[in-house]
């Protein structure tokens, strides 16, 4: 049993064997190294956003993520076993490999885990439970196993599973600053403004921050505004964070003057008297 090198991989670096039916009518072609030993393929130094299950079809079923950033040449190699898998069976045009998510910039492989994976931790020699990784996230070296292309009536498939993973690091997950929080304060703060103190979008932003920093209020002008379109500025505040206010301005000031013009529209509407 060996490592197949990325570097050196080809269409002719894996073969393919006869097809397994099972006793609900799928099947699963295998694939193997040219040795005859099982296909697997080392990437190192992956993040990982840690351990997943699901209980799909009443089973626990484990698997991992590996962010495949900067590993073009290991990403081009999963992609020709692709392409020739998909060839081998007869599906030239389709993508077959599911667990290898390829939107945004960063392709990301999800391979199983099951009886035959082994993981370490940095510091030991004996395999320790996956589920000790659970939504955790690390560094690590990987070594994956392309078992075969699993074949139903619902899904086409290439199976991918970890076969040994060797943690290099855990990288603790560092709470954000909450931009929600104070925000949200601030606008249920605005919405305690009475009715007579609700002012235009501009004036009700500086109103509420001046009181926030406890300053008074009594040079701002009083320009009311309607239940409308009071409630149309705080759904503007509850999308927009704190640090853009000035976008917030922008928008909330315009939104109000289309509703002002629509009413005004109304307004200017004839009046026709019932016909006899």
């Amino acid at each position: 049993m060996s490592i197949t090198r990325v570097s050196d991989f080809t269409k002719d670096s894996f073969c393919f064997e006869d097809a397994v039916g099972n006793r609900y009518g799928s099947k699963t072609i295998g694939l193997t190294a040219c040795d005859q030993g099982p296909l697997l393929l080392k990437v190192t130094d992956c993040l990982s956003y840690g351990v997943s299950k699901n209980n799909k079809f009443g089973k626990e079923n484990l698997s991992i993520s590996l962010s495949l950033w900067e590993k073009s040449g290991f990403v081009s190699v999963l992609e020709l076993i692709e392409k020739e898998c998909a060839k081998h069976i007869g599906k030239s045009d389709e993508k077959i490999m599911k667990c290898l998510y390829r939107k945004g910039n960063t392709p990301v492989l999800y391979p199983g885990i099951n009886d035959e994976t082994e993981i370490y931790a940095s510091e030991g020699n004996d395999p320790i439970d996956p589920k000790k990784y659970l939504d955790k996230r690390f560094h690590l070296d990987a070594i994956v196993r392309i078992k075969g292309i699993y074949i139903s009536d619902k899904t086409i498939c290439i199976q991918i599973k970890l076969y040994e993973g060797s943690i290099l690091e855990e990288k603790p997950k560092v709470p954000r600053k909450r931009l929600l929080r104070d925000y949200v304060k601030t606008l249920k703060f605005i919405k305690k403004i009475p009715l007579n103190k609700r002012m235009n979008p501009a004036t009700t932003v500086i109103y509420s921050a001046m009181k926030i920093v406890g300053r008074n209020e009594t040079e701002i002008p009083n320009v009311r505004l309607t239940d409308r379109e009071a409630d149309i500025l705080y759904a503007t505040c509850a999308i927009c964070a704190s640090s853009a206010f000035s976008i917030l301005l922008f928008v909330g000031s315009k939104l109000v003057k289309m509703c002002r013009e629509k009413e005004k529209k109304k307004e200017e509407l004839p009046v026709y008297p019932p016909s006899a």
